[in-house]
């Protein structure tokens, strides 16, 4: 429920402005005082709940801007703000991918497409896997090139923070191979 009602304002946006806009043409058609007040009403619904859905901030939101940021970070060449988003206990594969940071430069870091953002709220602590296609663009001392990848993150709350622990790296398909 509360992906449905948080997560995706135009599909309230939009089933609000339907219904509204049924209750309004009724109105106009009959001239009856309770479809007004019905379409006046659904109105005002509507438009609370769509502000409202962009005020609130899920925890699959905030995982997705956690991983942009980072994607960010990366770009810019920001290695103490990445060192920083990672958990205290994440794996060696994370740790020694950070360490190796200094030794390249990027010229983009992007994420071409997240597959799926699932949060598991129900562990203490929380955790959240994140499907996603990447692009890199890195030059090295003697070399220069482009890399595409298939990454799976997963990242656990701690403090309040939504922090890597560890990930999982394959070709670009195989997000698609593997649905």
């Amino acid at each position: 429920m509360n992906s449905f009602l948080f997560e995706d304002p135009w599909l309230i946006g939009g089933v609000g402005a339907v219904v509204t806009g049924v209750s309004g043409f009724a109105w106009l058609q009959t001239g009856n005082a309770w479809a007004k007040n019905t379409a006046l009403g659904l109105g005002v619904v509507t438009a609370l709940l769509v502000w409202i859905n962009f005020r609130v901030k899920t925890d699959g939101e905030l995982v997705e801007e956690v991983v942009l940021a980072i994607a960010r970070e990366i770009e810019n060449n920001d290695h103490a703000r990445v060192r920083q988003r990672i958990h205290p206990d994440a794996s060696e594969r994370v740790v020694s991918a950070v360490d190796q940071l200094p030794k390249f430069k990027f010229r983009e870091a992007r994420i071409t497409k997240i597959h799926s953002v699932e949060v598991q709220g129900g562990s203490s602590p929380k955790s959240a896997f994140v499907q996603m296609n990447v692009i890199l663009k890195v030059d090295a001392e003697h070399l220069s090139g482009n890399a595409a990848a298939w990454i799976q993150v997963e990242l656990e709350q701690k403090a309040g923070q939504w922090l890597v622990v560890n990930y999982e790296q394959r070709e670009p398909q195989y997000g698609y191979l593997n649905r």
